[in-house]
């Protein structure tokens, strides 16, 4: 969820150094998390947010109507993140959790970071899906040190 990633994003930003007031953030979440995610923001800051810095959209990611938003979204940021949660909504909706995925693919900026962190996924399990998209959109052939690009 959405205070996760506000949560690292500001760990991050002061480990580096960076005003975190210097970084436009849109968080995207099925709940509205709005109130929270911008408290969370500002907490500890000598600054509020500026204007336009930190947005909050309540979308449902897997929603196929809403694919056409995201693209958009993942195509002006630097770096897509998903925290949390990824393989549940694979069970539960597998080919609406692919097409939200493949849409992240096609509209990453070619230098653009895509970070996915879940907890629940398994390496050797029935997750093991992840990896092969992961795989298909690097071009890679095999998983591991000695991957070759095809």
């Amino acid at each position: 969820g959405s205070g996760a990633e506000v949560i690292a994003l500001k760990l991050a930003l002061a480990e580096s150094g960076i005003d975190q007031n210097d970084v436009k953030i849109t968080c995207v979440d099925i709940n509205s998390w709005d109130y929270a995610s911008k408290k969370l923001w500002n907490h500890d800051s000598n600054t509020s947010i500026s204007e336009g810095s930190f947005t909050f959209l309540q979308m449902d990611m897997l929603d196929e109507k809403n694919l056409g938003k995201l693209g958009n979204l993942v195509q002006a940021a630097d770096v897509t993140t998903l925290i949390y949660g990824l393989t549940e909504l694979y069970d539960s909706a597998p080919d609406n959790a692919n097409g939200c995925l493949e849409a992240i693919f096609k509209n990453l900026k070619t230098e653009g970071e895509f970070i996915i962190v879940d907890p629940w996924k398994t390496c050797f399990g029935k997750d093991m899906w992840i990896d092969r998209l992961a795989q298909q959109q690097a071009n890679i052939e095999s998983i591991g040190v000695f991957s070759r690009q095809k």
